[in-house]
């Protein structure tokens, strides 16, 4: 992977990752992962299943004090439209933003149609759980098609 140039186009493409495997998974369970410079450029580590929706810790292998982001995806489910606590807690404590990209859902927790909705918490910066919108709302049907097209 040649890297990208921003944190933010390298947490969109994890994010993809992150959906497309959720979405593969019987469970829909969220997947994370961290993005990490190296060589002036952004990288981002596999996204890994917390096996709930819940969450759960896991534990990521980057090059020492590259850490820049975290991301993880948000399954369809009550209570999942915004940042959790422990979401906003660990931001804030290793000093990095975070984002995430959120499925739409209607009742009893059910996917309805629609874009994923990707967000960011900026820790000192960012005012609510809701965290702020830094990427268009596509569809991420069109965003799997053209990553595959990029990547055959």
């Amino acid at each position: 992977m040649a890297g990208f140039s921003t944190i933010e186009d390298a947490a969109a493409a994890a994010l993809v990752h992150a959906v497309a495997r959720s979405r593969a998974s019987r469970r829909q369970s969220e997947h994370m992962g961290a993005v990490y410079e190296q060589d002036g450029r952004y990288y981002y580590t596999e996204p890994r299943s917390l096996h709930s929706r819940t969450g759960g810790a896991t534990r990521l292998q980057i090059p020492t004090g590259s850490l820049r982001a975290l991301y993880h995806n948000h399954p369809p489910g009550g209570g999942n439209d915004r940042f959790s606590p422990e979401d906003i807690r660990m931001a804030r404590k290793l000093g990095v933003p975070s984002f995430v990209s959120i499925a739409p859902t209607k009742k009893r927790g059910k996917r309805a149609p629609g874009a994923e909705s990707l967000r960011a918490y900026y820790p000192g910066q960012t005012k609510d759980d809701r965290g702020v919108p830094v990427l268009a709302e596509i569809p991420i049907e069109d965003i799997l098609r053209l990553h595959a097209a990029r990547n055959p």
